[in-house]
């Protein structure tokens, strides 16, 4: 969730997160918003473990973005130690950037280099994932910090299944779909970003598809094709503030309906 409303004023959320009322006036415990646009799962599972590891939080929310986005290294460049390990450094006192040095993230076909490009073919996105949210899970667990995982982009539903003996170990109220009642299965092969293009309607998701084919030849189109969903921003699926907004409302009656921040942040 690459936007900073979840830690503004005028977010559901702000009776659990401090925000900051001005860019440059310090506030105590600040809320930190580690998301960076285009991130792979395996970037903000880096991220995220590594913010964790130097620093206590009240309450984390991780956002797994499609599977199939990747990192992998950047073989153009002649590898710095010390570059290296000035980057590690800064990447464990919480400043980060889009990718990391001798590193390359990128999307599947959104202009990458073809020949360094890894498609995450399932069973492996799907498989990184579920690793990832144990590893998370557990530390989480490990350190008392309260916790919540949601899917932007899609797992694959078939692979979830393979791995029902992985996943019994993630608490299903640590999961967020829009219905509570859903099983751990259910909440894990379910996406915000699927969940809102079909809210548009069946007109909405054929016209999206053509365009997506098409993107660079009806730009005037896409325009169009947009009002009749308000819940995206563009054609790939980018939600926009009407949809966070009832993702932030739909977090924020999660927490209390199952408890999940410590005591004194619960009103």
């Amino acid at each position: 969730m690459d936007t900073s409303r979840i830690v503004s004023e005028d977010s559901p959320l702000k009776e659990f997160f401090n925000f900051m009322p001005h860019p440059y006036k310090f506030v105590n415990n600040p809320s930190h918003k580690a998301s960076l646009g285009g991130s792979s799962n395996e970037m903000i599972f880096r991220r995220t473990l590594l913010d964790i590891l130097n620093n206590d939080f009240d309450f984390v929310i991780i956002a797994w973005s499609h599977p199939e986005r990747y990192l992998v290294p950047d073989v153009g460049i002649d590898l710095d130690y010390d570059k290296l390990k000035e980057d590690g450094d800064r990447e464990l006192q919480g400043v980060h950037y889009t990718d990391p040095y001798c590193y390359i993230g990128g999307i599947p076909g959104h202009g990458a280099n073809r020949n360094m490009e890894l498609l995450k073919f399932e069973p492996k996105g799907t498989d990184d994932t579920i690793l990832y949210t144990l590893a998370l899970h557990n530390l989480f667990n490990s350190k008392n910090i309260p916790h919540l995982f949601m899917n932007m982009g899609k797992l694959d539903l078939k692979v979830i299944k393979a791995r029902e003996n992985w996943i019994k170990h993630i608490n299903p109220k640590n999961y967020l779909s829009m219905n509570d009642d859903d099983t751990l299965l259910e909440k894990m092969s379910f996406s915000f970003v699927e969940y809102f293009i079909e809210l548009g309607g069946n007109d909405f998701i054929k016209d999206r598809e053509i365009a997506l084919m098409n993107k660079e030849k009806n730009v005037d189109n896409i325009k169009e094709i947009l009002h009749k969903n308000p819940y995206l921003i563009d054609i790939g699926g980018h939600l926009s503030d009407t949809s966070f907004d009832i993702v932030y409302e739909k977090i924020y009656k999660h927490i209390i309906l199952n408890k999940l921040c410590k005591s004194n942040l619960l009103i």
